[in-house]
């Protein structure tokens, strides 16, 4: 047995980290929900290039991104630029998908004249060069970015939203592009400034295409931000709608926190006195038919478009018990939900933990008090001054400690 006694001021803090751990195990198994992480510890390249390969013929793209990233972090491989090239390819689909999925994107691009589209391009890039928090690879950054635009002109979302009727001028278009993306990367050094005759080039030839004259220049802008990395993104409108009613702390909704990591999507968390819940639905549900579509592999975007609605309506959800105790809860139950207004804590199941109800001590491991627990499930405007209200609980529980949980936060 070890004796914490022989290592003197060392002592308290390994109990505080090892209780922590302790603790950290046994709340991963507990509300608001288990999370499941997939084995990859026997996949090879050869599996994960073809769970990509499965990923992508759904057009499941951020699934098939994460697996040729899994690829490429196996021990160095012969197939290495092949895979970066085909990464690269997956994240242009990805962010299009995203970008498109609510179908505002294309009335606003339609909206603005190549002028305003040149604007928008000249401001989002003074604002990654003034802003952004590290030194900027230019030629790397317009590379994907043009390669981003590439790749939208062969996008079936593109033709669906836009309608484009000039198929061989949308074809010229698609090589003129890649023309000057190949050309850019053997320059060393250029700016805007450099750029811009070419993009006012691609904005009379997309005019010729029915895309508009001011499709080149904001697509552009918006593929230079996503391609900054996985945070980095300029919102389509209704996506600005939607976060700027959530950091109010008001929104039209269900009240339900999703995982999409599965075949089907996995109740995380549920909003205290949402229609969710009210509704009788749990965390660790999985949701298997939305008004009765089966929705198995259907993408993140999909998912949202069908369980979003106006204030009042309804829609029929039929779930299936992952976490159960019992046999007879495990099959699907549909429930009835009408959406509200959710006014949603983001800090949410704020209490003490009393370590003795929970550990083992025949090792003597003990805390001079309880654990405060707490778990912030976005950050909105409110969050601050309720974890300072929630902290301020803590404290008069006499809480010794404070465990924060920000699984699946956003």
């Amino acid at each position: 047995m070890f004796n914490y006694s022989r290592i003197g001021p060392l002592a308290g803090i390994l109990k505080v980290i090892l209780i922590s751990l302790i603790l950290i195990t046994i709340w991963t198994n507990r509300s608001p929900a288990r999370l499941v992480a997939e084995d990859f510890s026997e996949k090879s390249l050869d599996n994960f290039l073809q769970l990509a390969k499965n990923a992508a013929q759904l057009q499941r793209w951020d699934k098939a991104k994460n697996y040729y990233q899994n690829a490429l972090d196996l021990p160095p491989n012969e197939q290495l630029s092949k895979l970066q090239q085909q990464l690269q390819q997956l994240y242009a689909y990805a962010s299009l998908q995203a970008r498109y999925a609510d179908g505002s994107m294309a009335p606003y691009v339609l909206s603005l004249d190549e002028q305003q589209a040149c604007q928008l391009l000249s401001q989002t890039w003074q604002l990654i060069h003034q802003n952004y928090y590290q030194d900027i690879p230019i030629q790397k950054l317009v590379n994907r970015a043009l390669w981003q635009l590439q790749v939208a002109t062969q996008e079936p979302a593109i033709y669906k939203q836009y309608q484009p009727t000039q198929t061989q001028k949308l074809i010229r278009l698609n090589k003129r592009i890649k023309n000057l993306r190949l050309k850019l990367i053997t320059l060393d050094n250029y700016n805007l400034n450099t750029l811009m005759p070419s993009i006012y080039l691609l904005c009379n030839l997309s005019n010729q295409t029915d895309l508009s004259a001011s499709w080149p220049a904001a697509e552009f802008a918006y593929a230079l931000a996503d391609s900054l990395g996985k945070y980095s993104h300029i919102l389509s409108p209704r996506q600005s709608e939607i976060i700027h009613s959530q950091l109010s702390g008001l929104y039209v909704g269900l009240g339900i926190d999703l995982i999409f990591d599965d075949e089907y999507p996995l109740v995380f968390d549920v909003v205290p006195n949402s229609p969710a819940q009210k509704s009788g639905i749990k965390p660790g549900d999985l949701i298997t038919k939305i008004n009765g579509h089966d929705i198995k592999l259907k993408t993140t975007a999909q998912i949202s478009k069908l369980l979003t609605g106006k204030v009042n309506s309804h829609v029929q959800i039929t779930l299936k018990r992952k976490f159960t105790t019992t046999n007879n809860s495990a099959g699907e139950q549909t429930v009835k939900v009408t959406r509200k207004v959710i006014e949603a804590p983001t800090v949410r199941y704020v209490h003490a933990i009393d370590n003795d109800k929970y550990l083992d001590n025949r090792d003597n491991i003990s805390l001079p008090g309880p654990i405060g627990y707490l778990r912030i499930s976005s950050f909105d405007f409110n969050t601050a001054k309720q974890l300072q209200i929630a902290v301020e609980n803590l404290k008069n529980r006499n809480a010794r400690a404070l465990m924060i949980d920000l699984r699946n936060y956003g």
